[in-house]
């Protein structure tokens, strides 16, 4: 309960994150994070883009991710004004985002030469939840 309640470990400089063309508080953030992503690809890709986004606000190497990024922060953007749940119904079929999930997934396993880059350490097989764990 506390982690939820407290992001002091985010850096400052990581909110408000913008996903698509919406902006999140580090409150709403966690609150996407903990939200199932029950077959929504806006979701599931979500996850990852907030993994990433967080990363390269610990500084990871932005050119690794610049990619991948971009295409989910388009991707989410097709859903317009409308948040992603539990906030908002933006809502994607799992099949029409792609590989950019995995994209972002291999960033933030240090396969794209981006995470190993961070200043700060890395730990092995980190994935979108395990970045959850770290920050509750």
């Amino acid at each position: 309960g506390y982690g939820k309640n407290h992001t002091e470990p985010w850096p400052p400089s990581c909110t408000p994150m913008q996903l698509g063309n919406n902006v999140y508080t580090a409150a709403e953030l966690l609150q996407i994070l903990n939200q199932s992503t029950a077959g929504n690809g806006a979701l599931s890709l979500a996850h990852q883009l907030i993994a990433a986004k967080l990363n390269l606000c610990q500084g990871a190497n932005p050119a690794a991710a610049s990619a991948c990024v971009t295409t989910a922060d388009s991707l989410l953007a097709t859903c317009g004004a409308n948040k992603l749940p539990p906030l908002g119904p933006c809502n994607l079929a799992p099949g029409t985002t792609g590989p950019a999930p995995q994209c972002l997934d291999d960033y933030n396993n240090g396969l794209l030469g981006g995470v190993a880059n961070c200043p700060t350490p890395v730990q092995s097989n980190t994935t979108w939840g395990r970045i959850k764990v770290l920050y509750r």
